[in-house]
């Protein structure tokens, strides 16, 4: 498996976390809504993970910039013109969800995380599409 084989599966895996956030239905109810607010939290997680993942990937193959973090990586990647800088700052926001929710600085309730994500979507899209023009097939 060469490099961007790598990269093309870490895509291909956030295509397939975004597919199933937009699954999730609008009001699960009863004892599942519980399952389904754990479930939203763990693909939201691991969407940008994966989104951070591809970051620090592209940073480091493209660039020869070794990030100190998540929003270098995506920083550095805007300022050498790989993605487009408009939506910089909702991507930015998008990794510092994740850190909440994984870190726990603050509690999100599922309705907030539903708002989040529902808004997120189209963000997750155009991340996508940057990036999948940048790993050759």
């Amino acid at each position: 498996m060469n490099e961007m084989d790598g990269a093309l599966a870490k895509l291909t895996y956030l295509r397939e976390q975004v597919d199933a956030l937009r699954s999730i239905p609008a009001q699960p109810a009863g004892p599942v809504a519980a399952w389904v607010a754990r479930g939203v939290r763990y693909c939201v997680q691991t969407a940008v993970e994966a989104m951070i993942d591809l970051c620090y990937h592209l940073s480091a193959k493209r660039l020869k910039h070794a990030p100190t973090n998540a929003h270098d990586a995506l920083d550095a990647l805007a300022q050498a013109g790989l993605v487009p800088g408009e939506p910089i700052g909702r991507w930015h926001h998008m990794i510092g969800l994740r850190n909440r929710l994984v870190r726990g600085y603050e509690q999100i309730s599922d309705d907030r995380l539903k708002a989040e994500v529902d808004a997120g979507l189209a963000d997750f899209d155009a991340f996508i599409a940057a990036v999948a023009s940048l790993i050759p097939r």
